[in-house]
């Protein structure tokens, strides 16, 4: 059998849905669909023309969800592309700000107002201790913050992982940087974040809803090395723009079990399991965000719309000698990266020349009604 989400959506989406009626909600009902319909020529067809062999083309229509893990592959080059170029030559820090298992029902439960709290809280804690003179007295910061809700197992494991330039801009203007491989303290980050997300939770599911077990638990804050920061961006690119898991991860499809890889947390090595199909579709659901949520988040000079430019950091950089990494020291982007440009298009599947649409066609549902 053919193996890879949509197959699954297809051939056990409707029992999914008929056995869970009432139980999940509009977004992922939506999901389910649009990944089984997804280049099935249920959405439409286009005709295109190769500009290089001039042979033509029937390409069936993509659904276009961002949860479909067949859809968004030229989005994950692009972004990541963007992103290498936006860093500084500093030396950057990878942090995750995780939640206790005990709480992750909660979180789901509360994911609309949750979600954005997450964010809101992790990056008040970043911009509150780096502009505390005790760690580093940095005024003006810029970072990127990613939500990412699952394990190797598609598990709901919800966390914001986040690419931290190692320093920042003090009252003055001048370029203030952390100690060479030392960043944020995460003792004081981890006791923050338990204390900010708890009350949040409080405030939202009400104190007598949080398990009494979570006085014993912790809210762990990593933060390590990432050099130039561009390992970080590869891995945060694959996570952006598909959910849970990619095709080339599920191995078959028999006997209502879905086998797909994974790899161990602890000892770093791939591994196997089998999840039954409507517990898979089960799993892969639960990562479909509401409506309307962003999951990256750029914040001070690493926002879009910051005031403060690249070659202005790059010149206040420069002034500290401790934190400028000499060029020759900087990591080369990925090698399947550099020097190509953004997608442009669907190639031909003959010589790999440019697709031009020709004609498409949009397949319209006719609803019959016996009102009269």
């Amino acid at each position: 059998m053919s193996a890879n989400v949509g197959f699954i959506m297809r051939e056990y989406g409707k029992e999914y849905l008929r056995k869970n009626k009432g139980n999940i909600v509009y977004q992922q009902i939506k999901a389910l669909k649009s990944i089984s319909e997804c280049q099935t020529g249920n959405l439409g067809l286009g005709i295109y023309s190769c500009d290089t062999c001039k042979r033509f083309q029937i390409l069936k229509a993509s659904c276009g969800n961002r949860h479909c893990p067949g859809c968004q592959g030229w989005r994950t080059f692009d972004w990541a592309k963007r992103q290498e170029e936006k860093n500084l030559s500093i030396e950057y820090f990878f942090m995750t700000f995780t939640v206790p298992e005990e709480l992750r029902f909660l979180i789901y439960k509360h994911q609309r107002k949750m979600y954005p709290a997450m964010f809101k809280i992790s990056a008040n804690i970043i911009k509150t201790m780096m502009g505390d003179s005790k760690h580093l007295g940095a005024k003006t910061t810029g970072f990127t913050s990613v939500l990412h809700t699952w394990g190797g197992m598609l598990q709901f494991h919800p966390h914001i992982h986040v690419l931290l330039p190692g320093g920042g801009l003090d009252q003055h203007g001048k370029w203030v940087g952390f100690k060479r491989g030392f960043g944020l303290a995460v003792k004081a980050a981890s006791k923050l974040w338990r204390g900010k997300l708890l009350a949040e939770l409080e405030r939202i599911a009400g104190r007598s809803n949080l398990p009494e077990s979570i006085a014993s638990k912790s809210f762990n804050v990593y933060c390590k090395s990432a050099g130039t920061g561009n390992q970080v961006v590869k891995y945060l690119s694959r996570y952006i723009f598909r959910v849970g898991i990619s095709n080339n991860r599920i191995l078959k499809v028999e006997n209502r079990k879905v086998t797909f890889k994974y790899k161990d947390k602890e000892t770093k090595k791939t591994k196997v399991t089998s999840l039954d199909v409507l517990k898979f579709i089960d799993r892969f659901l639960k990562h479909v965000l509401p409506s309307g949520l962003v999951k990256v988040r750029h914040y001070g000079f690493h926002h879009p719309n910051s005031k403060i430019d690249k070659d202005f950091l790059k010149e206040r950089i420069q002034q500290n000698h401790q934190a400028y990494i000499e060029s020759k020291t900087v990591e080369t982007p990925d090698s399947s990266m550099k020097g190509k440009a953004s997608f442009k298009g669907p190639k031909c599947r003959h010589c790999d020349g440019k697709l031009t649409l020709k004609v498409s066609y949009r397949m319209v549902r006719v609803e019959y009604s016996n009102t009269g």
